[in-house]
């Protein structure tokens, strides 16, 4: 009982990913023969995409609806707050 229907179409979207993997880290070798810190210019690439990647997951996923979530909270506290204030406080406009 297999419940996936069986796919025949070829791979071809995996096959392009992984030769532009292979182009690129040939084109990477044969710069680094030139250029002899090629190899330490991807490394720190690498790094910075890495911390660019956290920073989405750490602000992105679960920093920001914490954030919103806390705006919220505060925004209907002080809107209760102005309307105690508001039924609490006598007229002051003179008219008797």
């Amino acid at each position: 009982m297999n419940r996936h229907p069986v796919s025949n179409r070829p791979p071809t979207v995996t096959l392009a990913i992984m030769l532009l993997l292979v182009m690129g880290a040939a084109f990477v070798g044969l710069i680094s023969i030139i250029i002899p810190g090629a190899i330490q210019m991807v490394g720190v690439m690498v790094v910075l995409f890495l911390f660019f990647v956290a920073q989405y997951f750490i602000w992105g996923k679960w920093l920001y609806p914490y954030v919103v979530k806390l705006d919220a909270a505060r925004t209907t506290e002080t809107s209760l707050d102005h309307e105690s204030v508001a039924a609490e406080s006598p007229d002051d406009s003179g008219i008797e």
